[in-house]
């Protein structure tokens, strides 16, 4: 019989905060071993002026038993050399997954430079507007894994409530390789559903609003309705 998943290890709890005393203290209440520290969410003058020791110091003290540490910026009207520079802080501060846009940002670069050091890349793609065909996801993917990404999360807006098995059944092409679920209301049942369809691990709020996505669910709740569920 297989061994029962630790719900803990199944679940990214996504923090955001203004100041790095208030996302360090934040790491520790949260429900999950995963972690993403939304470096975006921070005051502009803090992340300007961000050094290496105080974004490693951040990270280790994140790190508490065993836990894994995602670094996010979503970094939207940066010029490209304060982006190239948070983007290199983020690798020398040696967290265990790096989340790139594979759009937007350098993910080729940042691939080279993490090369050897362990750091998994998360390349992201995100739909607003709607969940395009299973074809069109599955042309992202692939896009994803030509520039070198570990994880691929692909992430969309659900419009209607079979939008969630175009996630659920690209989830399952790639076991343990890529997250996909979808945005909104309407989005819930792959969110809850993504791990059990091979995504490692599904993202969650760490209370309720302090989402950092539309239709997010707090980490605590999601652990709650797999037990209902009896799914862990």
């Amino acid at each position: 019989m297989e061994t029962p998943r630790d719900p803990r290890e199944m679940i990214c709890t996504s923090i955001k905060a203004k100041t790095l005393e208030e996302m360090a203290s934040k790491t520790v209440g949260a429900e999950s071993n995963i972690i993403e520290l939304r470096l975006d969410t921070l005051k502009p003058s803090i992340k300007s002026n961000m050094g290496l020791k105080q974004l490693r110091d951040l990270v280790l003290a994140a790190r508490q038993n065993g836990r894994r540490i995602i670094l996010t910026y979503r970094g939207q009207g940066d010029s490209a050399t304060g982006r190239l520079r948070l983007l290199n802080l983020m690798v020398k501060a040696e967290p265990d997954y790096i989340d790139l846009d594979i759009h937007s940002d350098p993910i080729g670069e940042v691939t080279s430079w993490v090369e050897g050091t362990g750091i998994m890349i998360i390349g992201s793609h995100h739909d607003y507007n709607q969940t395009p065909s299973l074809p069109d996801l599955t042309a992202v993917v692939d896009k994803a894994r030509g520039v070198g990404a570990s994880i691929i999360k692909v992430v969309t807006t659900a419009r209607r409530i079979d939008d969630n098995l175009v996630n659920l059944r690209l989830t399952s092409m790639m076991p343990s390789k890529i997250i996909s679920f979808s945005m909104g209301p309407l989005g819930t049942p792959s969110r809850i559903l993504a791990p059990f369809f091979g995504a490692p691990f599904t993202y969650a709020s760490y209370t309720r609003g302090e989402e950092t996505a539309p239709g997010q669910i707090e980490a605590g709740e999601v652990i709650r309705i797999w037990r209902m569920m009896r799914l862990v």
